[in-house]
This record gives C-alpha cells, structure tokens and sequence, in this order.
C-alpha cells in the first residue's frame, strides 16, 4: 500500500489571515491611493490660475475717485475810477505845501518866495499838489469849482471872503480841516487862521470845490 504524503497545511500569517489574501489586500490599497490621487487631481484640475493681468476680482473694484476741475481763472477785476493819476492827494502833501510856504511876506501881484498874494498862493498851492490850473484872481476863482456848505468842507477846498461894503470877494483861502485854513493875509503873510475867528466868520462868503 502507497503512503499518501501528507496534506500541506497552508501558511498563515501571524494576523491570521492565509497568505492568499495578501495579493488581494494589495491590490484593494493600490486601488485605494489610484482614487484619493485621481481626486487630488480634479482638486488640481478645479483650482484656478490666479489673474496675473493686474485687473482686480469681480466685485473687488474700488470705484474711482471724480476729478474735481481746476477753477477757472478769475476775471480781471476793471480798473478803479481812483487810478494813480485821479486819486484824492494826501493831506499831508497840501500840509507839506503850507509848511514850505508858511512866512513868506504878502505882496500884491507877488508869485515868489520873495512875495506872494492870497489869490498867487492858492493858484500856485493847486498847481504845485494837485496839478491843477485856476484863475489868476480871487473873483475869477470864486466862478469855478462846486460851492460847497461849511458843514462838507474839506481840505483843500477854496474858502473866500468879501469886502463889507460891496460884499464882493476880496480874499480867497484853502481849507485845512478842523476850522482851519491857510492865506496870504496882508500883515503876516502866509499863515494859518481859524474860520471861527470873529473877522473872517463876519466876512466869509463861501467855498468852491475845484479838485
């Protein structure tokens, strides 16, 4: 009688589980990673490259700031009726004037420093600060110019006075303001006075605007 040989028992590994299971597990593992890196691709496949054109994400835009127009240049403003050349002259240079002059001795027909009547002094006054041509005389000066009241005199003005008897102009002075006015009188020459003063507030006749 033949011997059999005997049956071999199949291996195990040490978990229990034959070693026929094993090209099995391996192949389910293998399977396994194929799926979870087949989806890291889509992951891959779905992202999107950033924008590298410099335009900002829809939604994202800043709205721009309005430019606000420069102004328009202002018009030139027109010139003033008080120009250089027709502008009120200082007080201080008809002062100045009356100061230079002040003591030069009466002298009819006189136009010097040597000698100068009342109707001389104020045509050569209005001559010298405000360029200005008037009559020679006191009657002719008295024709010219705007009257003006006592109460809207101011510097420069004429003020005349007249004879008692005829009453007509005789002497013709300028308005320095506060009452005062300066003349060629007869016996001091060129001086200062006071409108108030009894003699010429009797004799004063009125007052011309000529400037």
């Amino acid at each position: 009688m033949s011997i059999r040989p005997p049956k071999r028992k199949t291996a195990k590994s040490q978990n229990g589980m034959s070693s026929g299971w094993i090209p099995v597990w391996g192949a389910g593992l293998l399977l396994m990673m194929v799926l979870q890196s087949c989806q890291g691709l889509q992951g891959v496949a779905r992202y999107k490259a950033p924008d590298r054109t410099g335009s900002a994400p829809a939604g994202s835009a800043k709205e721009a700031t309005p430019v606000t127009p420069a102004p328009a240049p202002a018009t030139p403003a027109a010139p003033s009726r008080f120009s250089p050349s027709n502008q009120p002259v200082s007080v201080d240079k008809l002062m100045a004037f009356v100061a230079d002059w002040k003591g030069t001795p009466y002298r009819y027909g006189g136009l010097s420093r040597s000698g100068i009547d009342c109707s001389g002094f104020t045509s050569t006054l209005y001559k010298d600060v405000y360029q200005t041509t008037i009559p020679r005389t006191s009657l002719d000066q008295f024709q010219v110019g705007t009257p003006v009241s006592p109460s809207d005199l101011q510097p420069g003005d004429l003020v005349f006075f007249q004879l008692k008897q005829t009453r007509t102009v005789s002497h013709v002075g300028v308005f320095l303001g506060n009452g005062d006015f300066a003349h060629a009188s007869l016996s001091a020459g060129v001086t200062i006075d006071k409108l108030t003063d009894p003699y010429y507030a009797d004799t004063y006749k009125g007052a011309r605007r000529v400037k």
